[in-house]
Formats: C-alpha cells, structure tokens, sequence
C-alpha cells in the first residue's frame, strides 16, 4: 500500500471517530433529548390530554398504574407505567396551562375503568 493511501485510511478513520465523539456529545448535551419538556397534545373536545405511548409501555401488570387525563380530573382515565407517573402529571399540568384549560367545577362521576393491566407491552385500563 503506497504512503499515500495509507494517509487517506488513517486520516478517514480519525474523522469518522471525531464524527462519533461529536454525535455522542449532542446526544449527551440533549440534543437529541425526547419530548419532556414539552406538553402532550390535548383533546379539545374534552380537555383531556392525549398520552404518549412512550408512556404506556409495560412488561407486567404491576408495571400500570391508573392516571386521569382530563385536565379537571374529570373521570377520563387511562393507564400508564408507573415510572412514568410523575413525568405525566408534570406534563399534563403543563399541557393544560399552555392551553388555558379553565378548571371546571368538581366532578361526581365514576369511571368505569377500575383497573390497569399490561397487554401486548402496553398499559391498558380494565372495567372489572
């Protein structure tokens, strides 16, 4: 292999490792950091946030935990993982500021949805 050759393979090797630190280093910075400082998206129709699935993934039922979206707490529930339980009300809080959700008057409703299960990896929430 000529001196030459040799030169470019090094030279392109030492970049694609200054290419890779650089790339950990946004990762690292939160360049590429996920939506938690952002609010979810509401359902206006019924003030009531829309979860993530991010939020929902599960391995067994004890993993789920059951969460009221509606920003009055209003008896629309839903279940999550339970690790995901304080980032939810923090965002859901958020989200209902943002949106200038006026709080309603207390509700005397029950919901259906007694229970959280984990299904297929996801959270589910069981009227049994």
């Amino acid at each position: 292999m000529s001196k030459f050759k040799r030169n470019v393979k090094q030279l392109m090797q030492t970049h694609t490792i200054i290419i890779t630190l650089m790339c950990l280093c946004f990762i690292s910075l939160g360049a590429c950091k996920d939506s938690a400082d952002k609010p979810m998206k509401l359902d206006k129709s019924t003030n009531s946030v829309i979860v993530p699935n991010g939020l929902k993934q599960c391995e067994i039922d004890m993993d789920c935990v059951l969460v009221d979206v509606d920003c009055n707490d209003c008896c629309s529930i839903t279940s999550i993982h339970v690790e995901n339980q304080q980032n939810f009300f923090e965002k859901k809080k958020m989200t209902c500021e943002i949106k200038n959700v006026k709080r309603g008057q207390v509700c005397d409703c029950t919901s259906n949805i007694k229970g959280a299960v984990c299904r297929r990896g996801v959270c589910r929430g069981t009227i049994n």
